[in-house]
């Protein structure tokens, strides 16, 4: 029972950091001048 919450919030958290990269790839993509500082 605990390992599979366990499990389940792993994956979320996974799925979230997905998410997070795209935004940033997308964002960055976006937005040029980010990536000059």
């Amino acid at each position: 029972m605990g390992e599979t919450f366990i499990f389940r919030f792993y994956r979320k958290v996974l799925r979230i950091q997905k998410i997070m990269r795209v935004v940033k790839k997308s964002i960055l993509h976006r937005f040029p001048l980010y990536r000059n500082g």
